[in-house]
């Protein structure tokens, strides 16, 4: 199975390491476009142990597109140290727990068990789903994995009866993002630069400067709580000295939901002002956009690309 660490043996064996945000930028020329490169790992290996027998776990998390839900599909396969048999198993996680079944047909029995996502109330009982799926009767699977914080959700149980059941399990194995700016021979891990953003794109760069913009919904975990509906949007201006070393970054919001405020902006000569009415100070702010390769209103138009 391919997955992004794929694509970081290509970028190690191109030669673009990835390294902390200290490091030295190559000199720049305009052929050498920044881009955003995005790792997700999405599988790991686990070790662990049935009744004092040695084995392992492989788990392989799936995203089904479902807004708002607070856990994971997640898929793979068991195998006794020593043997050949990979006994398929499924179920879900959330956070530092799991809970898994051995057998094919677990998936329907989630769905099953899982209230329509129509209404107030419904979202609120999915909160239960967990302890729901922990209740399903013994017919539904041949083996049931729970492991949780407290002992007394660390069980194997086979049938009615539970048996020792050890697993090491790392959830960011399964849900490890992160967001690199890759720029000439160099990568500069963003969640270093302590942006306070995320989901980043690059829509403009000069020699010394970048300018990224962000956008992403305020609240994916509770849809239809505060926040639910809205987004977070903005630019980020990154600097860099002459030989090509982070200096400092600017951070323009345009929308967030959370602080509650909407920034209009209009493009004035080479300058997009940002206007901050009702805001203490001047309430007028500028990225010079002379700093850039592109035109002033080619930027200008990506700025408002997707808004």
């Amino acid at each position: 199975m391919e997955t992004n660490w794929t694509k970081v043996l290509q970028l190690l064996c191109l030669g673009i390491p990835l390294i902390f945000f200290t490091s030295r930028l190559s000199a720049q020329n305009e052929g050498e476009r920044p881009y955003i490169f995005e790792l997700n790992q999405t599988e790991g290996l686990f070790e662990g142990s049935l009744d004092n027998v040695p084995g392992d776990f492989y788990l392989y998390r799936s995203d089904y597109g479902d807004f708002g839900k607070h856990w994971d599909y997640v898929s793979g396969w068991f195998q006794y140290r020593g043997k050949s048999e990979q006994i398929p198993i499924s179920g879900l996680i959330s956070g530092p727990e799991a809970i898994l079944f051995t057998g094919n047909s677990i998936h329907d029995s989630i769905e099953y068990w899982r209230p329509e996502y129509d209404n107030y109330r419904s979202y609120h009982d999915e909160a239960n789903l967990w302890e729901r799926l922990d209740s399903l009767k013994a017919n539904y699977y041949d083996w049931k994995f729970r492991w949780g914080p407290a002992k007394d959700q660390r069980y194997w149980s086979k049938g009615e009866e539970q048996k020792r059941f050890v697993f090491f399990f790392e959830p960011s194995k399964l849900q490890r993002q992160e967001e690199y700016l890759v720029w000439g021979s160099r990568s500069i891990p963003l969640g270093e630069l302590d942006l306070g953003a995320h989901s980043f794109e690059v829509i403009a760069f000069g020699d010394s400067t970048i300018l990224m913009r962000y956008w992403y919904i305020s609240n994916t975990f509770n849809p239809m709580g505060r926040c639910g509906a809205g987004t977070e949007a903005g630019l980020v201006v990154l600097h860099f000295d002459r030989m090509g070393l982070y200096k400092a970054n600017r951070h323009f919001p345009i929308e967030s939901c959370w602080v509650g405020y909407y920034h209009e902006l209009e493009l004035i000569g080479d300058s997009i002002q940002f206007n901050f009415p009702g805001e203490e100070g001047s309430g007028i702010e500028y990225i010079n956009l002379k700093s850039f390769f592109q035109e002033p209103t080619a930027i200008y138009e990506q700025v408002f690309g997707e808004y």
